[in-house]
């Protein structure tokens, strides 16, 4: 239960590796570990050689399968710790910890030291799995297990634009709330936008230049926009302004 197993190139300092190690139940530590500087060339430069995150994978919550066809072979039976891999390799390891540094062996070591001290700290890894992970605020434990869905819910009703935009990337046939609308310096309501009925052949585009444009906000036409971009901005700019909801908007 102790162990870590090392899965990569012989010379970890020079190309990287992961290791893992069983915690509990099907819940495994992942600890990843890359040389910045082989992965990146010149794009590196200025920054710390080595880069190394700490993750944790729940087989019972994973997307296991989704990990096998991607990285391995679905007429395979693989033991869980290999499974692990997996899951981290395939992006399904819930962000614990990341970490730079021109020190590799410490790097690793560090990580490792990380994972131990969260096993016996309930209350601290509680607050590293439901800390937010990304813009639109999926937690740690909502990023491990593919669910988009909640954070997205959760901060639309925020007013989060970066939601906006996923909800709409994620639903695109569906209502999708963008933003409060406000006429005349009065907010009326939110508005939702159906993709299916705008018309556009780049409805993504062209509802964020609504949701843009009803809020009343400036776009410089100079600037390298989708055309449909600032066809959305102008109708947006309408409703702004006074005039009727289009149909392929709701307010409420």
């Amino acid at each position: 239960m102790n162990t870590w197993e090392y899965q990569g190139d012989c010379d970890l300092l020079s190309y990287g590796g992961s290791f893992a190690r069983h915690v509990g139940g099907r819940r495994f530590h992942v600890v990843r570990f890359d040389n910045m500087d082989e992965a990146c060339g010149s794009d590196n430069e200025g920054y710390p050689t080595y880069n190394g995150t700490l993750g944790e994978v729940d087989l019972d919550n994973a997307e296991v399968e989704a990990a096998i066809s991607c990285c391995g072979d679905e007429d395979e039976t693989y033991a869980d710790i290999r499974l692990a891999f997996m899951v981290a390799s395939y992006g399904g390891a819930a962000p614990l910890v990341d970490e730079s540094s021109n020190n590799g062996n410490k790097l690793v070591a560090k990580l490792k030291r990380m994972s131990r001290e969260l096993e016996g700290d309930a209350e601290h890894h509680e607050e590293l799995m439901n800390r937010p992970v990304n813009a639109i605020g999926s937690t740690a434990r909502e990023y491990a297990r593919g669910d988009f869905q909640s954070a997205i819910d959760r901060s639309l009703r925020s007013g989060n634009e970066a939601a906006g935009i996923m909800a709409i990337m994620s639903r695109p046939r569906q209502a999708v709330q963008l933003g409060r609308l406000e006429q005349n310096g009065t907010i009326t309501g939110a508005v939702s936008v159906d993709m299916s009925l705008t018309g556009s052949d780049d409805p993504i585009a062209f509802s964020y230049g609504f949701s843009q444009g009803m809020r009343g906000e400036a776009i410089h036409e100079d600037d390298d926009l989708a055309a449909e971009y600032v066809r959305g901005h102008a109708e947006g700019l309408k409703v702004f302004n006074g005039g009727e909801v289009p149909s392929f908007a709701k307010v409420g």
